[in-house]
């Protein structure tokens, strides 16, 4: 799968968390087909997500999945041995669940959105999604880990 729209948005007031310049340049180098956006601002992101093919942030938002169509068709698309699932930004509450913490159980929902667009079911999904975490992560498999 060819890279070709990478947006970056990864600003905070701390500023380890912060994109610089010499990593937005290694991203360049690694993709030189592609265009890179570094926004500075929320708004900035926002006006770009609908051209994005990947978003590098710290806390993607919910309610941006819905103005990323590109982003979702690359999900829906991309070699499933590409894809892995996650959350863990408990701060950032699934739009189904306003006000509460995220936590790791909400990962059911993300395994949904995302099984409904590779047009899947969640537990396929999950069973592949798996064993690519535990392929890149070297984890044993959950038989192993059991013992």
């Amino acid at each position: 799968m060819k890279v070709d729209s990478i947006v970056v948005y990864q600003e905070a007031s701390v500023p380890c968390f912060c994109m610089r310049k010499e990593q937005i340049a290694r991203l360049r180098q690694a993709f030189p087909a592609a265009r890179v956006t570094w926004c500075r601002s929320e708004c900035a992101c926002l006006r770009t997500l609908p051209h994005a093919q990947v978003v590098v942030t710290w806390a993607f938002r919910q309610a941006w999945f819905e103005r990323a169509q590109r982003l979702r068709r690359t999900v829906a698309n991309m070699p499933i041995e590409w894809l892995l699932l996650e959350t863990d930004a408990p701060d950032q509450p699934d739009a189904c669940c306003p006000g509460q913490r995220n936590a790791p159980a909400r990962l059911a929902a993300i395994a949904e959105c995302a099984a409904r667009l590779r047009q899947t079911t969640p537990t396929a999904l999950a069973s592949l999604t798996s064993a690519n975490a535990r392929r890149l992560f070297n984890l044993p498999a959950l038989e192993q880990a059991a013992v």
